[in-house]
């Protein structure tokens, strides 16, 4: 549909910076209004400084957005300088518990990631649970001063759990806890020894108020130099 010609900036000029291209459509359209009968030599008239505006536009934004670096923010948390050398492929042995009282040990692999511009690690924790596929996303933000705060979710459970950190002697500990009503459900995450090549975390629960605890799950992880590690961190 052609309106006073405004359809022709719009379908011959695709290829400018399409923002530009609107502008000049809304003028084209604002100069249809007031002049309704005016036709093709006022579209060339209206189109030149348009597209020229449009060609500046187009080459200039990339290249002021390419100027601005991707400085990486200061963390608030001072927890994580401790954190930050753990990015990377990861080899687990996993000690879960699958009854009360009984554990069972396996396998598992995790891959933990940096916000390339921002103060927040990601892990993702790949395992099996019962013959099944068992996996966790973790998140860790460091850039609030006021909490060190995680966010956890496992195909176990499907349900997002909120922690808040800090630094607990020799370890950092994430606790979680749920009001019942009669009782409080309580979960702590313990990471200890906190090396470059090697830390452990524990994860236990009390479902008595914090009377009582119990090791749900423990966790050794050593740096991967397999190949499948090598490629990961490559990505």
């Amino acid at each position: 549909m052609t309106i006073g010609g405004c359809a022709q900036i719009r379908e011959g000029d695709r290829s400018f910076y399409k923002p530009a291209v609107k502008l000049c459509d809304i003028a084209c359209r604002l100069r249809n209004a007031i002049e309704p009968g005016w036709r093709s030599n006022s579209v060339v008239r209206l189109r030149v400084p348009c597209l020229i505006f449009a060609t500046l536009v187009g080459f200039t934004t990339p290249f002021v957005f390419a100027q601005q670096p991707q400085v990486k923010p200061a963390c608030a948390r001072p927890e994580f300088p401790l954190f930050e050398p753990l990015v990377g492929s990861w080899d687990v042995e996993w000690t879960n518990r699958v009854s009360p009282g009984k554990y069972l040990i396996s396998k598992a692999i995790s891959t933990i990631d940096r916000d390339p511009i921002g103060c927040m690690l990601t892990e993702h924790f790949l395992g099996e649970r019962g013959g099944e596929p068992f996996t966790v996303l973790m998140l860790m933000n460091f850039r609030r001063a006021e909490k060190l705060e995680r966010m956890l979710i496992d195909s176990g459970h499907g349900q997002m759990l909120f922690f808040e950190g800090s630094k607990n002697d020799a370890a950092v500990r994430f606790e979680w806890q749920r009001d019942l009503g009669t009782r409080r459900v309580m979960a702590r995450h313990d990471y200890k020894d906190i090396r470059a090549d090697s830390f452990s975390t524990v994860f236990s629960l009390s479902s008595d108020s914090g009377q009582t605890w119990e090791v749900v799950e423990q966790a050794k992880y050593r740096r991967s130099h397999s190949r499948v590690g090598r490629l990961l961190d490559e990505q």
